[in-house]
């Protein structure tokens, strides 16, 4: 029998308190502050797999909101609002995993509100664009903000996965590479039993005020970001496909969160 998916959880992992106009829509959102929410996602697949996208922020930002970023001007625009129950492993604790039972995560890009906690997932295949890899190993061997490890706490090596376009991982479930972010940022779509297409539009739409004005100026490369974000756009109005936005402060209060599912 063909594996496909099963069900989406959609995870709370944080919130921060972010300066729209400096890091989200400069020129649209100037002035403007709002809470958002650093979102993790959980997929079931029929064979009983169970994949993470995501980790959410290192736990450290729980009791050091900036952490990895003492001494920027980072905190000027956006201050990280977690809790313990925000805590990856007590989030997987809520629908009756633990970190042990994720088969395979995907980071969808090495930024500090997606792969905080990656050293958790020793037992699990770690996908990711090969150019996030190699921009989050660089960042992590010169102590720079966005690292990440290349072994667990322990020492035990991590198994990466590295991918250099689009890849199907079971049918109805493809991770989309969506540069303009970053040089290797994913997005993800999904087809679900019940509900049918979505899109997981990660950081390559942040909310709908970007889809609107069409602002992606936030980023590696803003013109290749324009470009992803009128792919997700198509392939959501081609599929009718529920587009689920990065962050979007407005759009998160509609969407079901764990424990309840998208099926």
């Amino acid at each position: 029998m063909t594996t496909r998916v099963q069900s989406l959880t959609i995870l709370d992992l944080g919130r921060a308190n972010i300066d729209m106009g400096t890091v989200m829509a400069p020129g649209d959102l100037d002035g403007e502050w709002a809470v958002c929410t650093f979102p993790g996602h959980l997929v079931e697949l029929t064979d009983g797999r169970h994949v993470l996208i995501d980790t959410g922020p290192n736990r450290r930002h729980i009791r050091e909101p900036m952490y990895e970023y003492v001494g920027t001007s980072f905190g000027d625009h956006l201050i990280p609002q977690l809790t313990e129950a925000d805590d990856i492993r007590n989030r997987l604790a809520e629908v009756g995993l633990t970190t042990a039972d994720i088969d395979i995560l995907v980071l969808t890009h090495n930024h500090f509100d997606h792969a905080g906690n990656v050293a958790d997932f020793v037992d699990s295949e770690i996908i990711m664009h090969r150019a996030d890899y190699d921009i989050g190993i660089d960042r992590r061997q010169n102590g720079l903000p966005g690292g990440i490890p290349d072994r667990a706490d322990d020492g035990r090596p991590l198994r990466y996965t590295l991918i250099d376009d689009d890849a199907e991982l079971v049918p109805g479930f493809t991770l989309l590479h969506t540069p303009g972010h970053s040089p290797g940022h994913l997005s993800v779509e999904l087809s679900l039993p019940d509900i049918g297409p979505v899109i997981l539009a990660i950081d390559a739409i942040y909310s709908a005020i970007n889809r609107q004005r069409g602002n992606y100026r936030i980023g590696s490369d803003p013109a290749a970001g324009a470009r992803s974000a009128a792919r997700l756009i198509t392939l959501a109005d081609r599929t009718n496909a529920l587009l689920i936005y990065g962050h979007d402060p407005d759009q998160w209060p509609t969407l079901r969160k764990a424990p309840e599912k998208y099926t």
